[in-house]
């Protein structure tokens, strides 16, 4: 039934049910497939595919911050680092913010917006 539900409904709603009903491997291959819904189930995978949703997590927010260009857009890279560590990932996202400050540093409104990012420990 899951095989029909993935060919017919919309990839979001198939991944709502796959959490439902926790099917945790299926759910992990969608997010693979569609990378940007990691913010939606990152904390819910973490605890049974650490390494998994971690790389996701990173590969995605380096693809935002890399096609960031406003204000708006940093802010929202920061958010995604805030979902980052709420899932977890404490150290990997305190660490990105170092890195992504280094790396746009020429983006002074980036670093402005990275140093404004709090992560509760």
């Amino acid at each position: 039934m899951l095989r029909k539900c993935e060919q017919k409904l919309y990839y979001a709603t198939y991944m709502q049910i796959l959490e439902k009903e926790e099917e945790c491997d299926l759910l992990l291959k969608q997010v693979k497939k569609h990378t940007d819904m990691i913010y939606r189930y990152g904390n819910f995978l973490a605890g049974m595919y650490s390494n998994d949703v971690r790389d996701i997590f990173i590969e995605q927010i380096t693809r935002e911050s890399k096609a960031a260009n406003d204000r708006k857009a940093y802010n929202r890279v920061c958010s995604r680092i805030v979902c980052f560590a709420e899932s977890g990932y404490i150290a990997e996202s305190t660490e990105m913010i170092n890195n992504f400050k280094l790396e746009y540093r020429r983006k002074p409104a980036f670093v402005d917006e990275l140093s404004k990012t709090k992560i509760n420990k």
